[in-house]
């Protein structure tokens, strides 16, 4: 089945995609939805932006291996609302969620450092 849901496509992306979904097959018609099952995918991260500044302090912090997550500083979902921490992001139980992550720990070594934008806790660079 293709994964062009409209005619309005590109006439290349239509043929690119094998033609348009048959919304009466039996891959949609039977599970009343359309879906797909990915086997196994590779992310492959790419290097830091130059501009990132580790705050070079604690000599463990130029460590670039530590710094594990990207977040977001705010609800509007900006380039420039994004920071890279070495703060837990995982969900500490079942009954944990992203507001409230179950996942404190004692680390003292837990650093944040901008991206781009703001500045956010002691010690890192805004890169503005």
């Amino acid at each position: 089945m293709a994964l062009v849901g409209t005619l309005l496509m590109l006439p290349g992306t239509i043929e690119w995609a094998g033609g348009p979904i048959d919304w009466d097959s039996e891959d949609i018609k039977k599970p009343g939805y359309y879906y797909a099952y990915i086997k196994n995918i590779t992310v492959e991260a790419y290097d830091l932006p130059f501009a990132v500044e580790l705050d070079d302090s604690d000599e463990d912090e130029d460590d670039e291996s530590k710094f594990h997550a990207f977040l977001y500083n705010s609800t509007k979902g900006n380039e420039t609302d994004i920071y890279l921490t070495t703060k837990k992001t995982w969900l500490g139980s079942k009954d944990a969620t992203g507001i409230d992550p179950d996942n404190d720990s004692d680390d003292e070594d837990e650093t944040t450092t901008i991206v781009s934008g703001f500045r956010f806790q002691k010690g890192y660079q805004s890169l503005n």
